[in-house]
């Protein structure tokens, strides 16, 4: 459906053909013969400062939901990109066959890093892509970046080679269709929305809100539909 919310325009998307489940729904296996992938638009309206374990049967604790970035400029919020973003990239991979699942079709959800990613383990997903939009001190940094685990990750290390590869694809892809620049991909085991994956994961960064270019960029119908459409 469309939203409008801070300056984000997003389409309107063509009817439910089958292939879309979302978390609210209350049923989260999907249908039909393509690959199951999991879009999880990061963040949501508001913080949940409880804490969980970092990772399965971690000793070290973590925020449940972090506040996303807010742009520097135009006050753009990160969760209201990041839906506009999941929900185009919905529309385009039922489009090509793909199963999808959307971890949130809102922003007045209240979801943990952990039920997103017991979520994708849940419906059988062959990858779950957590879609951002970064925020940093310095205002000139630009780019996409894409983060993963480690093979030495304690929780999901063996994934780490696919998880590698799925966010080699996707930060080069987009990069391109955006023309954006590449910023590679980041290996971290301190990311509780990759620890907690039992399945292949990236954590893709579409740009930076702190970047003044990049923020009205990531505002723009047609600079998130490249992302999706020719990136994702």
């Amino acid at each position: 459906e469309s939203d409008s919310t801070a300056g984000i325009q997003t389409a309107s998307l063509a009817g439910d053909d089958g292939l879309v489940r979302a978390a609210s729904d209350g049923d989260v296996q999907p249908v039909g013969q393509g690959p199951v992938v999991v879009i999880d638009a990061g963040h949501q309206n508001k913080e949940n400062i409880r804490k969980e374990p970092a990772g399965p049967e971690s000793s070290r604790m973590s925020q449940k939901m972090e506040a996303g970035a807010v742009g520097n400029f135009l006050g753009l919020r990160e969760c209201d990109v990041t839906l506009a973003i999941a929900e185009k990239t919905r529309q385009i991979l039922t489009e090509r066959g793909y199963q999808v699942v959307m971890a949130r079709e809102s922003n007045d959800v209240n979801m943990s890093w952990a039920e997103r990613s017991r979520l994708a383990e849940k419906s059988g997903a062959g990858a779950l892509i957590h879609i951002h939009a970064h925020s940093q001190e310095s205002t000139s940094v630009t780019g996409i970046l894409a983060s993963c685990q480690s093979a030495g990750n304690p929780y999901n290390g063996n994934l780490a080679s696919q998880s590698y590869a799925l966010s080699n694809c996707i930060a080069g892809s987009v990069s391109r269709a955006t023309g954006a620049k590449n910023r590679g991909v980041k290996q971290t085991d301190t990311s509780s929305e990759i620890n907690w994956s039992k399945v292949p994961v990236t954590a893709l960064e579409t740009g930076f809100l702190s970047n003044q270019q990049e923020e009205l960029l990531l505002s723009c119908l047609l600079y998130t539909s490249d992302a999706a459409d020719e990136g994702l």
